[in-house]
């Protein structure tokens, strides 16, 4: 007896490998993909920035990457994992730029 899967999954033809279908990336795997990315590039201008900050403000560029990783959670779908990422990120935004100009989208 042969079970069928059904769903999302691509079917192929018995005897027919060639005609297996590839997997696309989906909206919001790319979102996710420009999410991950933007957080790493944060997080590597964070720490580029610390071990060179001596004295004073920390760097512009820091906040454009912190800025551009908030714009790039917004952009994910709403739920826990989205709702954590923005309030680590604004509290990184808020504890190295106290007196920076209100985030706007």
């Amino acid at each position: 007896m042969s079970e069928q899967v059904t769903g999302d999954v691509p079917q192929v033809p018995a005897g027919d490998p060639a005609q297996a279908q590839t997997p696309t990336t989906t909206h919001y795997q790319q979102i996710a993909e420009n999410l991950a990315k933007a957080i790493d590039d944060m997080l590597a201008a964070l720490a580029m920035a610390a071990r060179k900050h001596a004295a004073g403000a920390m760097p512009g560029e820091l906040l454009e990457r912190i800025d551009t990783a908030l714009l790039r959670t917004v952009e994910e779908p709403a739920g826990k994992p989205r709702e954590d990422a923005l309030i680590g990120i604004t509290g990184i935004r808020r504890g190295l730029f106290p007196h920076a100009a209100a985030y706007r989208a």
